[in-house]
């Protein structure tokens, strides 16, 4: 967007804008109509893996299509990197918070809340079943799952609330255990 924006004036900008909307609008109404559908979702992920402002620009950018009529964007995005975004743009002493940055652009923001360790824990023995057939493997990484839970815990790492890091950990480790 800002590649094609780039060169315009604010009133070309906004004319440019205009049609880009209306373009993707009419992209979607052919889409469902040929999909016999009523409603298209897009779903954004890992937008914490972007550069923090770099995940601000796609904010900016996507927000000029969020009311698009049958259209519902579901966009995971982790709060911190959108204040770091919100930081570097603006300044250190700016007024501007995560909060109010995405009360402007979405509808409905939902604060996933934190993990719980002990349903984490549970899921996480889920998850070793399902990876393995080996019961003794299965026990044993469990037993240090959760050593690695109290660990984690007593040096406050944020491995306990990344669920991501701890599958990653778990193939690793059932890796390395079939290996031996």
């Amino acid at each position: 967007l800002e590649y094609v924006l780039g060169e315009f004036g604010a009133e070309k900008k906004v004319a440019a804008i205009k049609s880009l909307r209306n373009n993707f609008q009419s992209k979607v109404d052919q889409a469902l109509k040929s999909l016999n559908k009523t409603k298209l979702l897009v779903f954004v992920d890992n937008l914490d893996r972007c550069d923090p402002v770099e995940c601000l620009d796609f904010l900016d950018h996507v927000s000029h299509f969020l009311k698009t009529k049958d259209v519902i964007f579901l966009i995971a995005a982790d709060y911190q990197v959108i204040e770091d975004g919100i930081k570097h743009r603006y300044g250190e002493k700016t007024r501007i918070n995560a909060g109010n940055y995405l009360e402007k652009i979405f509808d409905l923001t939902i604060k996933v809340p934190d993990v719980d360790p002990k349903g984490f824990t549970n899921l996480l023995y889920l998850r070793i079943q399902s990876m393995t057939t080996d019961a003794d493997l299965a026990a044993n990484l469990g037993n240090g799952i959760n050593n690695l839970l109290l660990t984690a815990e007593v040096f406050r790492s944020d491995i306990t609330s990344n669920p991501r890091k701890w599958f990653k950990l778990i193939g690793k480790l059932i890796f390395s255990m079939h290996m031996a």
